[in-house]
């Protein structure tokens, strides 16, 4: 697949479900989605977002959980880039100096199925 940046793959619809369902379940995650005041996203090893806290929800004016669940950061915060290559978020010639995104490749060394994104909002 075409990518400047990070791997273009995305899980499939099967295995998106799976992780989906296992962030869910998990207490630990879950704690922490209902801990922290700030946004934050948990994201599979293909940054596509398996969930996400209430403000995270709140501050998007996302309705629905499930508007922003397989969809890559970029993606749900409408980045101006996240359209530019059939792959979407992560995969431009700009996403290299975006600040989402290593975050979440730090974690990959660790192997674990899922990494946690926070994003910090700065008024004008």
């Amino acid at each position: 697949m075409d990518t400047y940046f990070a791997p273009a793959e995305r899980a499939d619809a099967n295995e998106l479900l799976a992780e989906i369902e296992i962030a869910n379940r998990n207490p630990i995650m879950s704690g922490l989605l209902h801990s922290i005041n700030g946004l934050l996203a948990i994201l599979d090893e293909y940054r596509q977002i398996v969930a996400t806290n209430d403000s995270f929800l709140k501050i998007l004016n996302i309705d629905d959980p499930s508007e922003s669940l397989g969809l890559r950061p970029g993606e749900v915060l409408q980045c101006i880039h996240a359209d530019e290559k059939p792959s979407g978020c992560g995969t431009t010639k700009f996403c290299f100096s975006c600040r989402i995104l290593p975050s979440n490749s730090k974690g990959r060394h660790w192997k674990e199925p899922f990494f946690m994104m926070s994003i910090t909002c700065y008024a004008d």
